[in-house]
């Protein structure tokens, strides 16, 4: 048996902006490789613990379940298994706050000659 992991993902994750509390699914599909590689990602270039908010499903997508702005990151898709190990371009997510707008009270002033 050969071992091989090739070096093109079937599908990379791309960039996205959500708002806070949204759902977020990077989506990655690894290359083909024997043994099947394991699949993880890196924020910022660190190994992502996945939590109760962030986890990698069965086909290799990161879940994020409420995007905090603290989200806000590159996020890299990472397929390994022993006989190499490839990464996918960092997709930058970006979480924004919900906007709102606060009334405003409109002042005038007037200049009266005096005279």
């Amino acid at each position: 048996m050969t071992l091989y992991l090739k070096k093109t993902f079937t599908s990379v994750p791309y960039s996205v902006s959500v708002e806070t509390d949204r759902n977020v699914e990077l989506r990655c599909l690894p290359p083909e490789g024997v043994p099947p590689p394991r699949v993880y990602w890196l924020r910022n270039n660190v190994p992502i613990e996945p939590d109760n908010n962030m986890i990698v499903s069965s086909e290799g997508n990161l879940l994020i379940g409420q995007a905090r702005l603290q989200d806000t990151a590159n996020y890299t898709c990472v397929a390994e298994n022993v006989a190499a190990k490839r990464l996918s371009d960092p997709a930058l997510l970006t979480v924004y706050g919900k906007f709102s707008f606060a009334s405003i009270t409109l002042l005038r002033y007037a200049c009266m000659p005096r005279g």
